[in-house]
Formats: C-alpha cells, sequence, structure tokens
C-alpha cells in the first residue's frame, strides 16, 4: 500500500474504517499529517498481511462521510472516495435488513457520477419514500459502471438516516452519527517545547463517533496560535481522555489562552487556560504488585500459575499528572524477553494506576525478573528515540512454583509444592474440600488419593475429565452437570459457578414431639426443595397451616440472651442462608415421623463463594461448609437435645459443614451461658433499655459497645449485665 495525503496520491484509504480505537496521543503528538501534534503515535500497532479472499474480490464503493440537513425534508450525504482509481458508476438508497441485507428503495432516482476522485454528493428526500408505518434505517448503496450489482457504502453502521413513521403517517428522521461529544472538564495542562499539552476529558452521549477535532487557541495579546486536527474515536456512551496540544506562539509566560474545541463546526469545549511549564514528572514510587495466585514472603515473590495476570500498581506525584507509557517487561533466567508491552495510562494526581500485565506459557520452578520503566519519547527533527523516565523496580523476581491449589476441610487455601525431585503424580489430603486443576495438569495429581465424597473438582472449560475423577463434582470454566453432596463432609466454593442439578442428603435421627426440642441448624449452597424417599414434602409456613410436613424458621434477629426465628415463607431454601430445621418425631405415629434421610434438591441454581451469614441486632446466624473450630467464649453451637444455643466455654469444639452458629461482637458480650430461642419477631430489636439514674448500677460490670471495660456508666449506650442500656 502506498500512503498518501490528498487526492494526488495512490492506495490511501480512510483510518477510521480501520477504526484504531484512540486512547491516547503521546507527548509529541504522532507521525500523521500536521505532525506535531496531531496524528497516530508511534506507539499504535499495525495489523500487516491482511488481503481479501482470492475468489471474492472487493467491491469498489464510496465511504458516507456526513450528512447534512437540506430543507425541511432533504438529506444531503457527502461521499469520499477511498479507492486507489476513480470512480464512476450510481449512488442509491435503500432499506437496511439483517446483517447486510437490503432493499432498494424503487421510487428514489439513482445519482450517476463519473470519475470521482475525492468527494461527492447525493441527496435523499424522505418526504417522497412513502414508507408505511414503523422504523427503518436508510443506508446509500454503490453501484459501480458497467456492473448490475448493488453493495453497501462503506461506514453505513455508523453513517446512516434513521426514519420512524407513525399510524397517521408522520415522519421523524433523525441522520446518525447524533453528535453529542462533550468535553467534561479540563484534566491537565502543561508546556512541552513549543506546544501546550491539554489533557481532555470527554463523554460521547450520542452515537459512536469518528472524525477530527479542530483545537483553535487565541494568546491574551490576539495573537493567533497554531492548532491542529486531531482524529479520534469515542464510542457511544464511553469517556476517555485525549491529550490535544496547541502552539505556544513564541513566549509563553504570564499570557493567557482562549482555547475552543471544535467537532463537525460545533464548538464542544471553550476555556481559558494558564500553561505552566514542566520539564519532568513527579512520581510516588509503589513498589507494588498484584497478581492471581500470588504472594510475597521470606522475601520472595512466588507464582503458583503458569499465567502472570494481574496489576502493577504505580502511584502519580502530588502535582502532575501522568501520561507517559510504562512499559512492563518480564524475562527469564537467561534474560530473554518472554513477555513485554507499553502501556499508557492516565493518573490523576496524588492517585494510583494500574496496569494490567497477562503473561502466558511460563514454566514451573523457574525465576523470572519484572521490570516496570516509564519510557518518555523525545523528538529531535524527524528522528523519534526512548529513553527511561523512571524505574520503578528493576530485575523483581517472579519464582513460578507448581503449586496444586486445593482447599481444607476448614476451606482455607492451601498447595502442594512440586519440585524437579518431587515424583509424579502427588497425593492430596483425603479430606480436601476442593482442588484447582485450572493452572497446571491434572496428570500431575494423583486424584484417587482425595476420599471426600463433597470435594469439587475445578478444570478449564475445555480440559478433559480425568478417568479417576468423572462421575464426581466437576466443575468445567464455570459450569458443572450434576452436584452431589452428602452430610458430614466439607466442601469448598472459590469461584462461582452454575450446576444443571444439586444435591445434599442429610439423615435426621432427633424428632421434635411438641416439646420444642430436636431442633438442629442448616444451610445448603443453593437454592434447594426437599424430598423424602422421592416425594416433595414442605415445610409449614405458619403456626395455623396444615399439610406440611416439618419446620423450617429463618432468624430474625436477637438480644440479651435471646434469639428470635419465624417460619420461612417462600417455597425454596434461600442459598446460603442458615435456618433452623425440626423434622417430626414419633408422636403423631410412624406416618409423619421424618427421622429419615432427606434429599435437598435443585435444578439449574448458583453457588457462589461468598461465606452465609444473616447479622442482625447482637448476634450473627453464621453458616459453614467446612468444619470450623469456634472462637470460645465468643460462639454459641446448638446443644445435643436441640432447644438452645449453647456458649463454646473451652477450645477444641468444631461445627460441622452444612450447620451454623451464633457468633457475637467480642468475648465481653458473651456472658450468657446459653442462647434461648423463641419463635416470633424480636419485639425489642435494638435491645436498648432507657434509665434516669445511674444509682446503684454503677456496681455493675460496664462495657461501652467496642467491647472496652469502662469504671462507670457514660452517656449513651452501655453493655450492663449483657443488655444495653442507654444514659440520657
Amino acid at each position: 500500500m502506498i500512503w498518501g495525503w490528498g487526492n494526488t496520491c495512490v492506495g490511501y484509504f480512510d483510518i477510521n474504517i480501520l477504526n484504531p480505537f484512540i486512547e491516547y496521543i503521546s507527548q509529541w503528538g504522532g507521525m500523521g499529517y500536521n505532525c506535531p501534534p496531531a496524528g497516530f503515535t508511534q506507539d499504535l500497532k499495525a495489523v500487516v498481511g491482511i488481503q481479501p479472499a482470492a475468489t471474492e474480490p472487493v467491491a469498489s464503493v464510496l465511504t458516507v462521510d456526513n450528512y447534512s440537513k437540506e430543507g425541511s425534508s432533504r438529506y444531503m450525504a457527502m461521499f469520499y472516495n477511498y479507492n486507489a482509481d476513480s470512480y464512476t458508476g450510481k449512488i442509491s438508497w435503500a432499506i437496511l435488513g439483517e446483517g447486510e441485507s437490503f432493499t432498494l428503495l424503487e421510487n428514489v432516482q439513482p445519482t450517476p457520477v463519473t470519475r470521482v476522485t475525492s468527494y461527492t454528493y447525493s441527496t435523499l428526500d424522505v418526504s417522497q419514500l412513502n414508507l408505511a408505518e414503523g422504523e427503518y434505517k436508510i443506508v446509500p448503496v454503490c453501484q459501480t459502471n458497467n456492473e448490475t450489482e448493488w453493495n453497501l457504502c462503506q461506514g453505513y453502521k455508523q453513517k446512516y438516516v434513521e426514519v420512524k413513521v407513525g399510524a397517521d403517517g408522520e415522519q421523524t428522521v433523525v441522520a446518525h452519527p447524533v453528535v453529542d461529544l462533550n468535553v467534561d472538564g479540563l484534566v491537565y495542562q502543561r508546556v512541552t517545547g513549543e506546544y501546550i499539552e491539554m489533557v481532555l476529558d470527554i463523554t460521547n452521549n450520542g452515537d459512536d463517533t469518528f472524525g477530527s477535532l479542530h483545537i483553535t487557541g487565541v494568546r491574551d495579546d490576539d495573537v493567533k496560535v497554531d492548532g491542529s486536527h486531531m482524529d479520534i474515536a469515542v464510542s457511544a456512551g464511553k469517556k476517555q481522555m485525549l491529550s490535544v496540544f496547541i502552539a505556544t506562539g513564541g513566549n509563553y509566560s504570564g499570557h493567557t489562552y482562549e482555547v475552543s474545541v471544535e467537532y463537525m463546526k460545533k464548538v464542544i469545549w471553550k476555556g481559558t487556560i494558564v500553561p505552566t511549564y514542566s520539564s519532568s514528572y513527579n512520581y510516588s514510587t509503589y513498589d507494588r504488585v498484584e497478581f492471581e495466585d500470588y504472594e510475597y514472603k521470606d522475601g520472595n515473590a512466588y507464582l503458583y500459575s503458569t499465567t502472570l495476570k494481574g496489576d502493577v500498581i504505580i502511584k502519580s506525584g502530588k502535582y502532575n499528572v501522568h501520561n507517559l507509557p510504562v512499559r512492563l517487561t518480564l524475562k527469564d533466567e537467561n534474560d530473554n524477553i518472554v513477555y513485554q508491552e507499553t502501556l499508557q495510562k492516565y493518573i490523576e494526581m496524588d492517585t494510583e494506576g494500574r496496569y494490567s500485565i497477562n503473561a502466558e506459557g511460563l514454566q514451573p520452578n523457574k525465576t523470572y525478573k519484572l521490570t516496570a520503566d516509564v519510557i518518555k519519547v523525545t523528538r529531535n527533527g524527524s528522528k523519534y528515540s526512548e529513553s527511561v523516565e523512571k524505574n520503578f523496580f528493576k530485575d523483581f523476581p517472579i519464582n513460578v512454583r507448581a503449586g496444586i491449589p486445593y482447599y481444607k476441610e476448614d476451606g482455607t487455601l492451601a498447595r502442594e509444592i512440586i519440585t524437579e525431585e518431587t515424583t509424579l503424580p502427588v497425593s492430596l489430603p483425603e479430606n480436601a474440600a476442593a482442588v484447582d486443576l485450572t493452572k497446571f495438569s491434572a496428570e500431575m495429581v494423583d486424584l484417587t488419593s482425595v476420599s471426600n465424597p463433597n470435594c469439587i473438582y475445578f478444570l478449564k472449560a475445555d480440559a478433559e475429565v480425568p478417568a479417576s475423577i468423572n462421575g464426581k463434582n466437576v466443575v468445567k470454566g464455570n459450569e458443572a452437570e450434576k452436584i452431589k453432596l452428602v452430610d458430614g463432609y466439607p466442601i469448598a466454593i472459590p469461584a462461582d459457578f452454575t450446576a444443571q442439578e444439586a444435591t445434599y442428603t442429610r439423615t435426621f435421627t432427633k424428632g421434635n414431639n411438641g416439646d420444642d426440642q430436636g431442633w438442629t441448624t442448616i444451610v445448603v449452597p443453593f437454592d434447594a426443595k426437599a424430598t423424602v424417599d422421592g416425594q416433595n414434602v414442605e415445610w409449614f409456613h405458619s403456626k395455623s397451616e396444615n399439610g406440611r410436613k416439618f419446620w423450617l424458621y429463618k432468624y430474625n434477629g436477637g438480644v440479651g440472651g435471646t434469639v428470635y426465628f419465624d417460619y420461612e415463607t417462600e417455597n425454596v431454601m434461600k442459598a446460603n442462608e442458615p435456618y433452623l430445621i425440626a423434622v417430626p418425631g414419633d408422636k403423631w405415629g410412624p406416618t409423619y415421623d421424618l427421622r429419615k434421610e432427606f434429599v435437598f434438591k435443585g435444578t439449574d441454581v448458583a453457588f457462589s463463594k461468598d461465606v452465609p451469614a444473616v447479622e442482625k441486632d447482637d448476634y450473627t446466624f453464621v453458616g459453614l461448609y467446612g468444619k470450623k473450630e469456634l472462637t470460645d467464649h465468643i460462639s454459641y453451637k446448638m446443644n445435643e437435645v436441640g432447644d438452645f444455643f449453647e456458649l463454646v466455654a473451652t477450645e477444641g469444639v468444631y461445627e460441622m459443614p452444612f450447620h451454623a452458629y451464633f457468633s457475637v461482637l467480642g468475648a465481653e458480650m458473651a456472658n450468657k451461658a446459653m442462647l434461648r430461642i423463641v419463635q416470633g419477631e424480636n419485639p425489642n430489636p435494638t435491645g436498648i433499655e432507657q434509665i434516669e439514674t445511674l444509682d446503684d448500677i454503677n456496681n455493675a460490670v460496664i462495657y461501652n459497645l467496642n467491647g472496652q471495660r469502662m469504671q462507670q456508666m457514660q452517656r449513651g449506650v452501655n453493655i450492663v449485665g449483657g443488655k444495653k442500656v442507654l444514659v440520657k
């Protein structure tokens, strides 16, 4: 392709057709027309070797440039010829259908064009279309000379005429693109050489906008300064920062400038600036990285993945906006570059900027070195050069280790580290609650070593399921066919996923015979209904309801040693919500005795990694999926009889998966031996008792709401004898 500007050059093309999304302009502008300061930057990437299919030659078409309204119903479209040869043929109009299908408007007379080398025109009179009620996209089409086939003009997706016809035949016409480009504000300004650089924050509230900004300026002594034309691309509903330039006009010191920014002859911003000179940038150095599967310990950075994915964090100086490129480079032990990318990002004053890195294909048991350099681009005549303006961290070590991630029975993450001396496949603990096989090959692990039937195995979406776990709980990508869980064994859910079917099986051995005993706790990680012996069974929704089989209560708050529960009125157990549950015993005969196996089942359900807990009043009702040691003198566990929650007074007390316990804010608050269960709503949700005098109460043990012991009552809320007391 021969590059050129103007209608005398062969083979140049409309760069907006390729539509590079220009998110920034380097400090010296670009290398296009009128440079500096307009055009493309040297950091933009080119795609080389794109060619049309040999069997399907590309049609020679015109490109619609923009529309203008001529009179009450006439719209004139301007076209440009970006072909290598002059264009001779016809222009007409069509109704756009699905995809690239269209139907010619039969009552529109085609416009002949001859030997077009640059611009030409065609007019559409919408009042003569005679369209039925409905909405239409009217687009221009071209027919080259001596051919019968019509083709869509280039640019029809962004530039078209929208016509809406009402029942009364009234037409509403909108020519696209609808220009609603706004400058939200001037973010930053400084002098760079002979030019004033301004960073504008631009929002597009209209259609996709592809075109040129025109920047002009007048100095306070009436000296007009050179502006620039700058191609931009701002997608609909998007915001971007754009660096624009005007000339200083010589000595700028002490001068002010009235600057206008126009788009399609419309002023979108006008303001007064007093430029300040800046020869360098001010940075706060951050040796900070935040990567997935990454940890820093013992003076070393460890990566437990073959992909280095995450963010490098840099903070701008207090008095500057950082807008120079940051180059991230990753080298292996032999200083070979395995990943390098130069990224541009504006960072407002005294804020953080995140630079994302995604380096794949790293090798286990190797050490890589990461550098983050700020690159300054300078120009000497027509030559550009790069230099390191700032080095944030040089040769930051990243040690890649083959560490198979798995989750222990308490839900915490662990890794089985694999070294060069490790004999494969390695064994994982038998009670592992989840295994992450998305980072390394499953062949490295002896999956039969895990005997926990609830263990969930996470694989890549396109991975083949190893034979050793076929039929078990397998999640590929973020989807699973069937998850089957049983009581008494832990699970871990480190990532959200969906399942076509999920079940949880539990056998109840204690029953409620109307004596307020036999209660236990339950939490299920998916929306579920209950079945017994293959038949659906439902719970009571109220005290007076008949035809139900068992009781399911949700937490309703609690203070002062009493926790309140009420009926779950929904027809489904909510995922991750802890409940009280009780099944009838033998009091009403064997027909109603449900001390047997329950299967809680859901279809097309979602699993969430969020920890289930309900916080209300003084207590938090916490559901568990892993085995957990409860914190003594803070936690309450359901007692054996099942009639109240008992304070955990010693270490070594555990709660099991799919059960729930109560927790309070601090040890000072948990001074009740038990939490009494009451059916109904909490009559005093604040738990505050109001008193008028401090007599006789200051002899009691008193705490504030932070659990700190006090010598005497203070005005406000106090904790006295496990109760909240308000002192006026």
